[in-house]
């Protein structure tokens, strides 16, 4: 009986080895190592193509992840069916640089390379990006928190990695007014370079009579006075602060809602509370889908517990999350829905909403756990 079972074993053994050996591989594999290795398309790119003819699998396109086309590559060498694999790694190599910094107060990302497609998100002045790749005049870039998106060419300045070593080392101001100005002298009757934005952040130094000279990533010299600016060496050792979160959000009230901003000139819900968050030195993810799976879950039957500066979803009676808000006090909360404005989770208030309320997810005491990094520790802001 002993000998049965064993041949039994290494029988089963054999026709799983051989079953391994004989997959081949079609579009459902390659779906399935896309799924795998960039399950979130806002993070991870795989972009390819499975093309079958006279019998041969090609498939081909972009990825930023090695695991994955090693994955497929291993399939491919065991399959029974002729593959070829021509699947390129990002970011690609013949870029004059795999860095850039936004020019403008804040530049538009689109979900494809055109003026056309949708915004999805917004990146600061003088905040670093990692270049991916480049389609005409429009670039694919990564932003501090992950996020993948197209943005014009004119808006950003490419760094290579010595310009990247020289930003990093170089004295830095970050804006920290909701919005100001940078004038061509030291003085506010002068004329203006340009505007900015809380999160702004630009080389300069101290100047004298109140005033700090800052140059835009691209060159232009200007002026702010020294209470709009503050040096980001310092800044960013601010430890958390709920009060600091809520007031700039307040600071914002009236704002008119803009989907894909995270700006101070104009938010979606989650780019309030990434904007308000960042005025803390803290960087969320930028959807409320993805900040929802970070910090410490409260049960939202409990918001008696909820503290100020705790993020609150709310979505669909399936469950699905599709908008955030940043708790306050006694059931208030602020949030952008047509505008920056404040309702309330207590239903016997009078600006209580039906909306379903689905979780209650605190930040303090979460910081640079996963899907929360502060700038302080971010290698991308400062050396590590």
């Amino acid at each position: 009986m002993k000998t049965l079972l064993t041949y039994v074993c290494i029988s089963l053994l054999l026709i799983s080895g051989a079953c391994a050996k004989a997959q081949n591989v079609d579009e459902t594999v390659v779906n399935s190592i896309g799924k795998k290795y960039c399950p979130d398309k806002r993070i991870g790119i795989w972009d390819v193509e499975t093309q079958i003819t006279d019998g041969k699998v090609t498939v081909t396109g972009v990825t930023d992840n090695i695991n994955a086309i090693n994955e497929l590559k291993a399939i491919s060498a065991k399959s029974s069916t002729p593959c070829d694999v021509n699947i390129s790694l990002l970011p690609d190599g013949t870029l004059p640089g795999k860095w850039a910094l936004t020019i403008l107060p804040y530049a538009h990302h689109r979900v494809s390379p055109g003026h056309e497609y949708e915004l999805t998100t917004q990146s600061l002045m003088g905040n670093p990006m990692k270049v991916l790749a480049k389609d005409d005049d429009w670039y694919r870039v990564q932003t501090p928190d992950g996020y993948i998106a197209w943005v014009i060419g004119s808006s950003i300045k490419i760094l290579d990695d010595k310009d990247f070593n020289e930003w990093q080392n170089s004295e830095r101001y970050i804006v920290t007014d909701i919005y100001s100005y940078l004038y061509d002298s030291p003085n506010e009757n002068a004329d203006i370079v340009t505007d900015v934005v809380l999160g702004n952040i630009l080389v300069g130094k101290d100047f004298g009579n109140g005033y700090t000279e800052l140059y835009t990533p691209d060159g232009r010299k200007g002026y702010i006075g020294n209470q709009s600016v503050s040096k980001l060496d310092n800044w960013a050792q601010q430890e958390f602060n709920s009060d600091k979160i809520v007031n700039t959000a307040k600071r914002l009230l009236g704002t008119t809602y803009t989907w894909g901003g995270t700006s101070t000139k104009g938010v979606d819900c989650s780019g309030l509370t990434k904007t308000s968050y960042f005025s803390n030195g803290i960087i969320l993810q930028r959807d409320a889908s993805q900040q929802v799976l970070y910090g410490k879950k409260i049960n939202p039957k409990d918001w008696k517990q909820a503290k100020k500066g705790d993020l609150l979803y709310f979505g669909t009676k399936s469950g699905k999350i599709t908008h955030t808000a940043i708790y306050m006090s006694d059931g208030n909360y602020i949030h952008a829905s047509g505008r920056v404005k404040i309702n309330s989770v207590d239903p016997n208030s009078k600006t209580y909403l039906t909306t379903p309320f689905h979780s209650i997810n605190r930040i303090e005491g979460n910081v640079d756990t996963k899907g929360i990094i502060s700038v302080k520790n971010h290698p991308w802001y400062f050396k590590k």
